[in-house]
């Protein structure tokens, strides 16, 4: 922090008055976006150079993890510079849930995983989609299942802390600091799901993408913290990029093959009963907090 000779008034670097001057709606989906970018970006280059150099020794992964560490403390406030400290791990939110509602938590983060899982199963009997559409591995690659393995679950490792850090952390946190949790909620979400339109299956599903993602930023909002979600990101790329792409599970057939089975209407119930119960769960995680913060 500088200081004007003969006076103890910080001077704020240009930069930060210049960004501040951008509206907060402009500036925290750019930010997250670039956040988010460069952390997946050197995960993508180490994994190349690996898959390229010695794809039967996964060295990325590790290497992976040590770039990741310095990432999050960096994000989380420490280093340079140290008057954007505060706003870094502010934006971030990597706080610790309180005990108190930490039962609630758990419990909405497992019923929020469950829910997602049955929305997508119970979106690809609504969408047609051809099967390439639900490989995530780069294909024609002749590496080891072990390697597959350690690269799917760093992968996973990977969107799950990059993709919370800039879209529920740098993204949600300050347009719910400026405009409230509703609208940060919603945005967050819309990016969240525009930046799945990289792949079919993300324009194919932007529905139950947008609807699952505004649970991800609910929770985040009501728990204080994206560390619940990004325990929940981790796990639900390592089942659905497993299940899809490396075991080969059965696709469910379309509705157009079978009409509206006994199956569909279990999975349309459960994906709504799942549906209800994490709303209640997350209503009450709001109003704990509302009232020890009373």
């Amino acid at each position: 922090m500088t200081e004007q000779p003969g006076s103890s008034t910080p001077i704020e670097p240009a930069f930060l008055r210049i960004t501040g001057k951008i509206p907060i709606l402009l500036r925290a989906p750019v930010v997250g976006f670039l956040v988010m970018t460069v952390g997946v970006f050197s995960w993508q280059i180490l994994t190349r150079v690996n898959v390229e150099t010695s794809p039967s020794v996964p060295w990325s992964t590790p290497a992976t993890a040590i770039v990741l560490w310095f990432y999050f403390q960096y994000l989380n406030g420490r280093g340079w510079p140290a008057i954007t400290s505060s706003a870094r791990r502010i934006s971030l939110r990597a706080n610790r849930v309180d005990a108190r509602v930490l039962p609630k938590v758990i419990a909405a983060s497992l019923t929020g995983l469950a829910f997602t899982i049955s929305l997508h199963f119970l979106s690809l009997r609504i969408v047609e989609l051809p099967p390439e559409a639900l490989v995530f591995t780069p294909q024609g690659l002749n590496l080891p299942w072990w390697t597959l393995w350690i690269s799917i679950i760093m992968a996973s490792v990977v969107a799950g802390v990059c993709e919370e850090a800039g879209i529920r952390g740098y993204l949600q946190t300050p347009i719910e600091h400026k405009h409230g949790a509703v609208l940060a909620v919603l945005v967050s979400a819309a990016v969240f799901t525009a930046m799945h339109f990289n792949r079919e299956l993300g324009i194919a599903l932007a529905l139950p993408i947008f609807i699952s993602a505004l649970w991800y930023g609910a929770l985040t909002s009501a728990a204080n913290s994206i560390i619940p979600m990004i325990f929940i990101h981790i796990a639900l790329d390592i089942f659905l990029i497993g299940y899809h792409d490396l075991l080969k599970g059965p696709v469910p057939l379309h509705v157009s093959q079978t009409g509206i089975d006994l199956m569909f209407i279990v999975n349309a119930g459960g994906a709504a009963i799942l549906g209800i119960l994490l709303i209640i769960l997350i209503n009450q995680i709001l109003k704990e907090n509302r009232n020890s913060s009373a």
